[in-house]
């Protein structure tokens, strides 16, 4: 009823297993790694986690990842609701929330996650009974990439269709070295995200800067690659990492000019650890022009490393 573990699915469909990885072994070379990514992840502890039943018989029958059980209805009302209170996408991931949230029945001031929560977008990945807490994420690979997209599009009102395909020339363009490519697209979508909050006084930059750059990591996590945001390393933290076949972008996203992004890539030497990947290692200083509300410039420098 609510999930299946994984040796259920084994011990139940071993037939349908079998084709299943016949038919994707070309593709994926692991497809129980690949399918536990997609569908697996759901909790109410934090310890105990369960594949959505739905999509995991759709995978079966079907013999293809896809989004099976959000494509069953579109949250418009919690997208929009995400809009109008002003949350980033970054406030919807790896969220603690107090226990106490799950209590309040207040529809004027509802707790965003805890409906999440509550509609199945999130679930629980960690558990703290000691300090009566919970730490929300998405489930897996489905509902995340699915709710980004829906996200993305609320906020640029544009179709799922528009941002499906500037999100496609996009992962073209990192996957073949075309940076330039990649920034027209990036400036496309841009261009019709309105920022939604009226920030407070003195506080107008910070907020903003949030805010856009949540959007850009919604962007991004989108593409399909393996996407970093936040990475430490030994002399700071790095914006995003983004990890191609043949390439290695190291993306610093700043308030004001590109120099100044590219420079707090350089000086701490962010892009060190990522020389002996094998893969060429490329540097993307990305400036955001506030008053024009879109990205005003951008440099780009390669470094050592081999185009693999």
């Amino acid at each position: 009823m609510l999930g299946y573990t994984h040796e259920e699915i084994q011990h139940s469909f071993p037939t349908y297993l079998a084709s299943l990885i016949s038919a994707l072994a070309d593709t994926f070379p692991d497809v129980m790694a690949e399918m536990k990514t997609w569908y697996n992840g759901y909790s109410w502890d934090g310890k105990t986690f369960v594949y959505n039943p739905f999509s995991i018989l759709n995978l079966l029958s079907k013999r293809r990842f896809r989004d099976y059980w959000f494509a069953t209805g579109t949250p418009t009302f919690l997208m929009k609701l995400i809009k109008k209170q002003g949350y980033s996408v970054l406030d919807l991931q790896n969220k603690e929330i107090s226990l106490h949230a799950f209590n309040k029945f207040d529809l004027e001031r509802i707790e965003i996650n805890s409906l999440l929560f509550q509609t199945g977008y999130l679930t629980i990945k960690e558990s703290n009974m000691e300090e009566q807490y919970v730490t929300l994420d998405f489930p897996n690979k489905e509902v995340a990439n699915a709710f980004s997209i829906h996200l993305l599009s609320e906020f640029a009102e544009k179709t799922q269709e528009s941002t499906d395909s500037l999100i496609r020339r996009m992962n073209r363009s990192l996957r073949n070295g075309q940076v330039d490519g990649f920034m027209v697209a990036i400036n496309a979508l841009f261009a019709e995200i309105a920022f939604p909050i009226q920030p407070s006084k003195g506080s107008g930059i910070e907020s903003m800067e949030k805010y856009y750059h949540s959007m850009f990591f919604l962007m991004l996590k989108l593409l399909g690659f393996n996407i970093e945001a936040e990475v430490l390393v030994f002399s700071g933290r790095i914006d995003a990492v983004i990890t191609t076949e043949r390439y290695v972008y190291v993306v610093e996203f700043k308030l004001g000019d590109a120099a100044s992004a590219l420079t707090q890539i350089k000086e701490p030497r962010y892009h060190l650890k990522y020389l002996g990947s094998g893969k060429k290692v490329v540097l993307l200083g990305i400036g955001f022009d506030v008053v024009a509300r879109n990205v005003g410039d951008f440099l780009v420098e390669e470094m050592g490393g081999q185009e693999g």
